[in-house]
């Protein structure tokens, strides 16, 4: 089963941090089109993304906030049909 992830937040994060997504997808390695895929939910962050992210040179995440940022399902409202 595949899970959409809620990245607002990772997104304030790397501008609050870095200015912008492309800054962010050279500090780890990346290129803008895959930064965009991943917050795309398009393709899934790997663990090495996830652990470059977090040092005090990207992103400065505690591991404590790891969950928060890459693994927040988002919330989709179900749209219900009232019979009649």
């Amino acid at each position: 089963m595949n899970y959409i992830y809620d990245y607002n937040d990772l997104r304030g994060r790397i501008r609050a941090k870095l200015g912008s997504e492309q800054k962010y997808a050279e500090k780890i390695g990346r290129s803008n089109a895959s930064i965009s895929d991943r917050l795309n939910n398009k393709v899934d962050f790997t663990q090495t993304d996830i652990e470059k992210s977090c040092s005090e040179e990207v992103l400065d995440i505690d591991k404590t906030e790891v969950g928060h940022y890459f693994f927040t399902r988002k919330v989709e409202l179900n749209s219900t049909k009232n019979n009649k």
